[in-house]
Formats: C-alpha cells, structure tokens, sequence
C-alpha cells in the first residue's frame, strides 16, 4: 500500500492498541480543539484545514505550530512520542503517555545536535559530542556512557550511539538481544531485538532477532539508514530505497506485522524513516510518499492500517520520522508537522 498524496526487544502493544481515536490529524490541529473552538477534534477522521490544522490527503493546509527554524534539524519518533531539534529554542517533546510518563517528554534546555526517541525514553548528542538521556531507565536504557559521539538510536530497553572515533556502544538490557557491530560506523539504528549499523565503507550490517528477515540487509553503498520495530530501509548513494524485514520479500512468515512497509516505491530520495507498520520518505523533490499501514483514515482504534499514519499532507519536508500510528516531518521553512493518530497530542506539535 503506497500514499503519495499529491500535492525494542520486548514486544510493544498489540499495534492496533497503539492509536486510539485517531484520525488523519497534522501540524498543529489539536490547538483549536483544546481550545474549544469549532474545529474538528484532536482525533477526529479525515478533516481538512488550514491556519492549525492539515486535513485528509489531498488536502492542503498550512500547520499553525511556529515551532522555531530548524536550522540543525533532527527528529525521531519510536512508538507513541516524537523528539525534535531546533535551533534556536533547543530540543522539544511531545506525545502520548497513556504507556507511562517517566519523563520521557522532558527534554532539557541543552544544546543537542542529534536527538532520538526510545519507547519510553529519549536521548540526544549534545554539541561538544556528550549524550544527554532521559525518561524510562528501568532497564539502564537512559544510562548513557561518558565520552563523544556523534550519532544516537533509542529503542525499547536499549540505547546505541557512535562514537566520534567510530565504534559504537550500546547500554540497557536489551543489549543483550545482539552483538554490537564492530568498526567503524557512521550510524547505527535499533529496532525490535535487533540492530542495524551504516559502516564507514557505506555497507549495512545488522545483528540480532532474524524472525521476519530484520539481518537480510542488501549489499551495496548506502548513505542513511532507519530501523522500525520489525523492518528496516535504508538509501542507497544513488537515492533509491532498500528495505528488508517484516512486510517485505525476506519476510519468512508473511504475517502480522506485515503491511507492506517493507516494499519500497520506485525514485529517489533524500531521507527516509521506518516506523512499526509503515515507512515514510522525501523524494528528491520535497514530496513525502509513504506506505504500509495507515494509507486509509478511519477507525484507528480497530485497526493500525485506518490510523492515517501513511497519509502526509502537501507541505515541503526536509527531515521526517515515523512512530507506531503516526508519523512527523520538518518543513522546508522549519515548521513541525504531524499526521496520523492524535491519540495523547502524539501528532500535536507544541
């Protein structure tokens, strides 16, 4: 399933627990509904807008969220919660905490050049290359190690970065699940037990839980890569788009998970983000196409493929991040726009 609308280690919840009343809701379309006014409310199916709220796909509108320029961009969502940085104005958080509030929305006003969100956790580089975490540490997931880095990925109960000489490090139980890949790396990407990581000779390693074909990574010369909960896809240097796992051809059970998230369109592109059911990416030309679950707006909380996560609207992104039931981007002129559920704000942007 494919819109191109013109213009963690322990299971999470069952996915369609994971957006409730949701609806086809973006940018800042909650304002007018906490407000009391008469706009459509936070949740609500396939309401078009515009000033604070972007409708159904197909529609146009215009985010009223100012968010502040996103100058050093960087935006991350995992499951229910999306972390994004601006400069100026320093990192923000926002989300559903209706799986617990252990502070995982309370990012601190440091100065952050990379952010990432676990399921219950955040984490961000700071400038001079130390990590910063918080939210959820049961598990030693927010314990972050001294020294500089360059790069973050949080997942369920395990954190992982890259360190400015290259190796990576990984903390929290979920470690345990796979062996961290050794060398030089330029990224590294936590999913649902296993891991993924972009070495420095631009090929893709991953390690771990290989039951929908998460470790069948394509050879070749890769420049980003993004890990969801059970899939994986990456762009290679020519700007086409690789993926593997869950919902794809090297998926050897073909079930649930399986919503085509891992079937990647045709074109090229500048950035991409794998989600739980879904994977969104910007073509070379500003346009967000996404497929998987979510490409149909309707009633979220029966099923993940009815959330609207799959459904971008018009606007120009630059940078973009996929969750379990919705999904958020960075306007070219450093606006935060969101679409897919709404359940708790997850797709209302401060």
């Amino acid at each position: 399933m494919l819109c191109a609308c013109s213009g963690s280690e322990a299971d999470p919840p069952p996915a369609p627990n994971l957006g409730h009343d949701a609806g086809n809701v973006g940018g800042a379309a909650g304002a007018s509904a906490r407000a009391g006014s008469d706009g459509a409310p936070a949740g609500s199916s396939g309401t078009a807008g515009v000033g604070g709220q972007i409708g159904s796909a197909g529609t146009a509108g215009t985010p009223a969220n100012d968010s502040g320029a996103m100058t050093r961009s960087s935006i991350s969502s995992k499951l229910a919660h999306t972390c994004a940085v601006r400069s100026p104005g320093g990192p923000v958080c926002w989300g559903d905490l209706s799986l617990g509030d252990f502070g995982q929305l309370g990012a601190p006003n440091e100065d952050f050049v990379d952010i990432s969100t676990g399921t219950l956790h955040s984490c961000g580089v700071r400038a001079d290359g130390s990590l910063r975490c918080w939210g959820d540490n049961r598990d030693g997931q927010s314990n972050a190690p001294s020294g500089e880095f360059t790069q973050v990925s949080g997942g369920y109960i395990v954190t992982c970065a890259v360190s400015k000489s290259g190796p990576a490090q990984c903390w929290g139980t979920g470690a345990n699940d796979f062996a961290v890949p050794a060398g030089s790396l330029v990224q590294i990407a936590v999913g649902q037990k296993f891991v993924c990581a972009l070495r420095a000779d631009r090929s893709v390693e991953c390690s771990g839980a290989n039951n929908h074909g998460q470790l069948n990574a394509p050879a070749g010369s890769f420049q980003k890569l993004s890990t969801g909960t059970h899939h994986s896809c990456a762009l290679r240097d020519s700007g086409d788009v690789a993926c593997w796992g869950a919902g794809g051809s090297s998926d050897p059970r073909g079930t649930d998970p399986d919503y085509g998230q891992s079937v990647a369109p045709p074109g090229r592109f500048v950035d991409i983000a794998a989600g739980y059911g879904h994977t969104c990416a910007i073509s070379e030309s500003g346009q967000t196409v996404c497929w998987g679950a979510g490409t149909s707006s309707g009633d979220c909380a029966a099923t993940l493929d009815q959330c609207g996560q799959a459904k971008p609207p018009l606007d120009q992104l630059v940078k973009i991040a996929a969750g379990a039931s919705h999904s958020c981007g960075v306007t070219a002129g450093g606006t935060l726009v969101c679409w897919g559920s709404n359940s708790g704000g997850r797709a209302t942007p401060p």
